[in-house]
């Protein structure tokens, strides 16, 4: 936004870029500091701290960094960075450290249920993956070798694929993993159950068919999660999902077949090592995976 001084723009926003679901995060700046220490000062009696807003020092000015107004957007919405005389103004480390610390917290607290967020970042957030999806080719086009290997890894598609998928689906209380804390699972699903949301956790496997010789999908099944969703790029001309309660997967006892019973099997596993499913295209193995798991969202809903 441009005001009428100067040419100048305002207000000024801090972009906090979060590379777990590509978006990036704008919190507003103001330098109303006496109204915002206020509320400020606030928080910290009767909660003890304050995270979402905070007063630091930005271009030799201080500046409140607005978390509880805080929204997502895509990269292409930004046009331009933050300049005083043709020069860029940089966030100094210290303070850049504390800011997104701050943001992190902001963004538990709010997949918590806590209200410390005014815009209703949840639908937000869920429009913008749309629309990522649609300018990066994520939805139900013909997979792109590119995209993945020029711009993440495998397993990285392999979560937000899922992540989006879940949100096409009508699951849209559903979130990536933070960080590697959250071992065993890489999708948090928030489930309405009567009066109360049930969680369920999901562990994300993507194997390219194409670019791997053994076709093979390596879990632990002793992990905590509910479904093993499997994305398989490159299967049957685009690319495949399955979605498997944890309760399908059955160790081999014998030489029972890749899917047996109505399970499917997976070697033994050998203390905390993982485990394999084989992926094969096997008449017997594809019609029941397809007929049982692929694109089944709607098992989430089930399990109790």
């Amino acid at each position: 936004m441009r005001n009428h001084e100067g040419g100048s723009y305002h207000p000024t926003y801090l972009c906090l870029k979060d590379d777990k679901i590509g978006l990036m995060w704008v919190i507003p700046m103001s330098r109303r500091i006496d109204k915002y220490q206020a509320i400020v000062n606030k928080d910290i009696e009767r909660y003890g701290k304050c995270i979402k807003i905070f007063i630091g020092e930005y271009a030799n000015k201080q500046n409140a960094f607005l978390f509880q107004n805080m929204f997502p957007i895509l990269p292409k919405y930004i046009d331009h960075i933050h300049m005083i005389q043709q020069n860029p103004v940089p966030v100094r480390q210290q303070l850049q450290t504390t800011l997104d610390r701050n943001f992190r917290e902001v963004l538990r607290l709010h997949k918590l249920g806590a209200k410390v967020v005014f815009p209703d970042i949840t639908r937000l957030e869920k429009l913008m993956l749309v629309e990522l999806a649609a300018d990066t080719g994520t939805g139900r086009k013909p997979f792109q070798r590119e995209l993945v290997e020029n711009r993440m890894k495998y397993d990285k598609f392999g979560e937000q694929y899922a992540h989006l998928e879940l949100i096409r689906n009508g699951y849209a209380y559903s979130y990536l993993a933070n960080s590697s804390t959250q071992e065993g699972w890489d999708i948090a699903c928030f489930i309405e159950d009567g009066e109360v949301y049930r969680l369920v956790k999901l562990q994300v496997k993507t194997h390219n068919w194409k670019s791997e010789c053994s076709h093979a999908i390596q879990f632990s099944p002793k992990a905590d999660f509910d479904f093993l969703v499997m994305v398989i790029l490159n299967y049957n001309a685009n690319y495949t999902t399955y979605v498997i309660p944890k309760s399908k997967l059955k160790a081999k006892t014998d030489k029972e077949p890749l899917f047996h019973d109505g399970y499917i099997m997976y070697s033994k596993q050998t203390g905390n090592k993982p485990v394999t499913i084989t992926i094969t295209k096997l008449d017997s193995f594809e019609v029941e995976m397809r007929k049982h798991f692929q694109d089944k969202w709607e098992l989430l809903s089930d399990v109790k």
